[in-house]
């Protein structure tokens, strides 16, 4: 592959029909990046859990926190304790963003102890479905929001740091 084939779309890729506008390179750090500017969460009925047992849609949390972690308890170590190590750095370096992290297979009342755990950097859901691509994937993930929905999605890999710490800008 040349170097400004590896710039460009990546159409050949197998998509679903879903919300899914490109899959994009994006510069020397993450190798693909899936866009849902189009997916509406307007009439969207998922929601989360917080630690008080209280749902609460998933439009309502892309409309207020900045960064979105998800994972499973179920993936390795090491992937949750990247994801974790980079949003807290970024946390450093963007103390007024709002973050969040999603945790399939949590039990709410679990959520407490993240919560105290990671005071004043995170705030911790738990869902078991969420209306991405990404979720079928067993690698937690990152989620960039804004007021309208979901601007990008990436998965962090541990094995790459320099790559995720480079796409968040940390």
């Amino acid at each position: 592959m040349t170097d400004s084939s590896s710039n460009s779309n990546i159409d050949a890729l197998i998509q679903p029909e879903s919300s899914i506008i490109s899959l994009t390179t994006i510069g020397e750090y993450d190798s693909i990046v899936e866009k849902y500017k189009g997916l509406d969460f307007s009439s969207d009925s998922t929601f989360v859990i917080n630690a008080g047992n209280k749902q609460i849609s998933l439009k309502t949390l892309l409309a207020e926190y900045d960064y979105i972690g998800r994972y499973s308890v179920y993936n390795c170590t090491d992937c949750i304790g990247h994801m974790i190590e980079s949003l807290s750095r970024y946390h450093t370096r963007h103390p007024k963003e709002k973050m969040a992290i999603i945790i399939k297979g949590a039990w709410y009342r679990d959520l407490h102890v993240y919560n105290n755990k990671y005071k004043n950097q995170f705030v911790f859901f738990a869902s078991d479905n969420l209306p991405t691509d990404y979720d079928e994937y067993f690698e937690p993930y990152f989620i960039k929001s804004n007021k309208s929905g979901i601007e990008y999605m990436f998965i962090p890999l541990p094995e790459l740091q320099e790559r995720t710490h480079k796409r968040l800008g940390i």
